[in-house]
């Protein structure tokens, strides 16, 4: 949770001017443009790390999270951590062979894209923000919804550890930006 979010809140708060945290499941307007955030993920490297310091039960998300994301209906905008389920990630699993105590993570890593695209189905987006795969890619996917734009995060080293969104004319715009 961010430094001055009440713990449990799930209402948006300004930690300063034009610097928004969105709790899980929670909703903004931005110039019209609705933006929805639940966060989360699993850890494939879960073994490699301590409770409560790198690794903490509560990273994945949960029933609550998805019925809050729900509660807010259709969103323009959806910023994840973790990718959904239904396309490969470009780059990832090209490191060569995974330790075999991270192959014991796989089907919690499954199960948790499934519940990320239950919750893109819910929210029905045209555009989705991801990162956890460190891996910076744009991808277009045809939904029963309507087209999807997503755009993957890479990480902080990279030249596209993110994207500003600008507004120009009353559109959007999206640029990557970083290193």
């Amino acid at each position: 949770m961010a430094a001055g979010v009440p713990e449990g809140s799930r209402d948006p708060v300004e930690l300063s001017p034009g610097f928004v945290y969105l709790p899980r499941g929670s909703g903004i307007e931005v110039a019209g443009r609705s933006v929805a955030c639940v966060g989360g993920a699993a850890s494939i490297n879960r073994s490699d790390l301590q409770e409560g310091k790198t690794w903490f039960p509560e990273e994945r998300i949960n029933d609550d999270d998805i019925e809050a994301v729900a509660a807010g209906g259709h969103a323009d905008i959806l910023i994840r951590h973790d990718a959904p389920a239904s396309w490969e990630i470009p780059g990832s699993g090209d490191e060569g062979p995974m330790p075999e105590s991270w192959e014991a993570e796989i089907p919690a890593c499954v199960e948790h894209r499934e519940r990320v695209r239950e919750v893109l189905e819910l929210v029905t987006p045209s555009t989705l923000i991801h990162g956890h795969y460190h891996s910076a890619y744009e991808h277009r996917s045809a939904e029963s919804w309507g087209t999807l734009d997503v755009i993957g995060l890479d990480c902080n080293e990279s030249k596209r550890w993110g994207v500003a969104v600008r507004k120009f004319e009353g559109e959007f715009a999206f640029e990557w930006v970083g290193g």
